[in-house]
């Protein structure tokens, strides 16, 4: 069993802010690219627009779309994390403005708390103190819809100024690493010196917990102040830190089990996470510095050629106008961080007037865009990218669609599945056939990300008559997705 051991990296950092973010192509450390880093859109974000991005994002505790009745009052809480007590994550409480994701903690004494308690640790429940007394504190968890091996991973961000954690982690496959938990603001005199540290986490779960490893890093500045640039590389050995483009330390197995250590445990995918949670043990918010905000510039996800799954270059290949326009569909493979955009011949190439202008594609969770061109006007037409940072691109030359069906086909796969879902188009009861056995529900997954889980019932037969009409990918454990339309 290993031993829980804080240690406490001896340098200060002298460092100043860094307030300019316009969107570097590589790491701050690493500006001339020695790593042969390449972006991963589907993680990576500068939160431009007005709100947060749904095909890479999810906020705990959002709700289902159509969803009724006391089953689907708790939303969708990846890893059934639904904040740390007194606290509960509230999906209001995320958003974008300013360039800027925006967590905030807040004293909501009207908020509906989850009846829920801490039983095994502190003794809190949700919106109450341990004398059963109000302590209406929400909180935000926002996580990546996609896991990721390996990477170097950099966030441009400011800590809440109140006694909540700003935290940037992942978990995934019984790992789990603290890149930062941040702790803006300590009552105590005697534990201000603790609003200038972040510490760092390496979690292995597989074994209840242990070993783990923990280290406080010192800087000189408040982590509520300002911005300012961290960085994790994460490799098959070890994580190293960088803050403000400054090498800082890495860690390895050796540093489990008081350097005795020989397993490095974090060599599978994990999701990525950015929330806040309440640290009883360190202090609680009062009322008087809330509301509290977490605020995050950019996140940016570099990994290497041999770990990256989806780049976002190039936007686009394999464009197929051979389906014959009229039949509704045109297939496309993209990278799921380009916008498609169709658009009448003739229309400015820039971002406002492409928008204003341009009928929004559909992206699929496999990276396969459905051009719709029913229900559009006879003409012709081009499609254009724009990916994540802004960058306007022309995807296809014009072409002509010279008359709108009434429905939309689906599209073929190139890749096929033996697992077929019938009827497809469908709207009441469907029968998944192929296989022999399913777990109890499956996931209906939107074109927004949003996830529906659908009961299966007697030979393999699933209900999907309460879900809204529209595209979906049907997640069956170990299996290609499936591709259904509700109608």
């Amino acid at each position: 069993m290993g031993n829980l051991k804080a240690h406490t990296i001896i340098v200060l950092l002298t460092l100043a802010a860094v307030t300019n973010t316009t969107a570097q192509d590589y790491p701050l450390s690493d500006p001339d690219n020695i790593g042969k880093w390449i972006l991963n859109g589907d993680f990576s974000d500068e939160f431009e627009g007005d709100s947060l991005n749904r095909s890479r994002w999810h906020i705990q505790g959002e709700y289902i779309e159509g969803c009724e009745g006391d089953a689907c009052r708790d939303g969708i809480y990846y890893n059934n994390f639904k904040g740390r007590w007194p606290a509960q994550f509230s999906p209001d409480n995320a958003w974008v403005e300013d360039g800027k994701l925006i967590l905030e903690t807040r004293w909501e004494p009207d908020f509906d708390f989850l009846d829920d308690c801490d039983t095994n640790n502190t003794g809190y429940c949700y919106g109450k103190d341990l004398d059963d007394n109000p302590m209406p504190i929400t909180t935000a968890g926002v996580n990546s819809l996609k896991q990721f091996t390996y990477g170097y991973m950099e966030i441009c961000s400011k800590a809440a100024d109140a006694e909540i954690t700003s935290s940037f982690w992942t978990i995934g496959n019984g790992g789990e690493f603290d890149m930062f938990e941040m702790f803006g603001k300590y009552e105590p005199a005697g534990r201000k010196h603790k609003e200038k540290e972040l510490k760092f986490n390496m979690i292995e779960w597989n074994t209840g917990f242990e070993p783990r490893f923990d280290v406080f890093i010192p800087t000189d500045w408040r982590v509520a102040d300002d911005y300012h640039v961290y960085g994790f590389d994460w490799d098959e050995t070890s994580m190293k830190i960088y803050i403000d483009g400054k090498y800082i330390e890495t860690y390895t197995a050796a540093d489990f089990d008081e350097g005795e250590g020989t397993d490095w445990f974090f060599t599978k995918a994990q999701r990525l996470w950015v929330d806040q949670e309440c640290f009883p043990w360190n202090g609680l918010p009062n009322e008087e510095d809330l509301d509290a905000q977490y605020q995050i510039k950019y996140i940016r996800i570099w990994q290497k050629e041999a770990h990256i799954e989806d780049v976002t270059a190039p936007i686009m290949s394999n464009i197929d106008t051979t389906l014959t326009l009229n039949d509704g569909e045109v297939s496309i493979t993209i990278s799921e961080q380009a916008q498609l955009y169709l658009v009448p011949v003739g229309t400015t190439a820039n971002q406002d007037a492409i928008v204003s202008a341009g009928n929004e594609v559909t992206v699929s969770y496999e990276g396969r865009a459905i051009v719709k061109t029913y229900d559009m006007t006879p003409g012709h037409y081009v499609l254009y990218a724009i990916d994540w940072a802004g960058n306007v691109s022309e995807a296809s030359s014009k072409f002509e669609i010279e008359s709108a069906p009434d429905r939309p086909v689906l599209s073929l796969d190139k890749k096929t599945n033996a697992i077929q879902i019938f009827p497809n188009p469908g709207n009441g009861m469907v029968q998944i056939t192929g296989i022999d056995t399913l777990p109890d529900s499956l996931s209906f997954v939107n074109t927004t990300g949003s996830i529906f889980k659908q009961a299966v019932r007697y030979k393999n037969q699933v209900d999907v008559s309460t879900l809204a009409t529209g595209l979906y990918m049907i997640h069956i454990p170990g299996q290609a997705p499936i591709k259904f339309l509700k109608e």
